[in-house]
């Protein structure tokens, strides 16, 4: 009688973990699919800043390219 008294406790227990175990999975998942927005929103960041600092950087040489010309021409 006590062994299967035993025997059924473990049971639970095991049914527990497994659901603990498909919680966990479950989490796991969603960090995943987190992450992966995580990672394309710094992507379009970083290529948004890159952009901004490529245009920054060819208005710059233009317009040292222009103040260039001027003072050549004086």
């Amino acid at each position: 009688m006590r062994f299967a008294q035993v025997d059924a406790r473990f049971d639970h227990i095991e049914a527990r973990l497994d659901e603990a175990d498909v919680k966990v999975d479950a989490r796991f998942a969603q960090f995943a699919t987190d992450l992966r927005l995580v990672e394309e929103r710094m992507t379009a960041r970083i290529e948004s800043a890159k952009t901004q600092l490529l245009t920054w950087l060819v208005g710059a040489i233009f317009t040292a390219t222009g103040v260039l010309i001027a003072v050549l021409k004086l």
